[in-house]
């Protein structure tokens, strides 16, 4: 599924959480750590100025960036101002690397995704503490 079509204004950057911590790919992560696929705890994050527009994706925790055609994996070069505005991609199942499985995948597959906007200044770490309590859902108990 191609997320990218999500944004919050001119100036959106796109911030992602894994396993709690909140990073912007391609600039704050380390050099030379794979910059095409990213593994996410909640889902990604458009934010500018004014706007929040998250996606929620409790099923689908790989994502990737860039185009899909053929090419090196890319590296996060040692520029810290590098763009991550690209495209951004869903990767609903790994079908990319044919190690201890096959690269084919048939049958019947469902897949949750949620879209949220807000107007107002919300920090990303506090943006992704509401999409952690969302993607949770409620637990129940029956008392007998």
């Amino acid at each position: 599924m191609y997320i990218s079509h999500f944004t919050a204004g001119k100036n959106t950057q796109i911030w992602i959480d894994k396993t709690g911590s909140v990073l912007r790919p391609g600039i704050d992560q380390l050099p030379g750590t794979n910059l095409d696929f990213s593994l996410v705890q909640n889902g990604v994050l458009f934010k500018d100025d004014k706007y929040n527009v998250t996606v929620q994706m409790p099923d689908t925790p790989l994502i990737y960036r860039g185009n899909l055609g053929y090419a090196k994996v890319k590296l996060c070069p040692h520029n810290p101002d590098q763009n991550n505005n690209t495209g951004l991609w869903s990767w609903l199942m790994n079908n990319f690397w044919e190690t201890n499985f096959k690269a084919s995948l048939g049958g019947w597959h469902s897949f949750e995704y949620s879209v949220y906007w807000e107007n107002k200044k919300v920090s990303p770490h506090e943006t992704f503490k509401k999409m952690e309590a969302l993607n949770t859902g409620l637990i129940s108990f029956r008392k007998k």
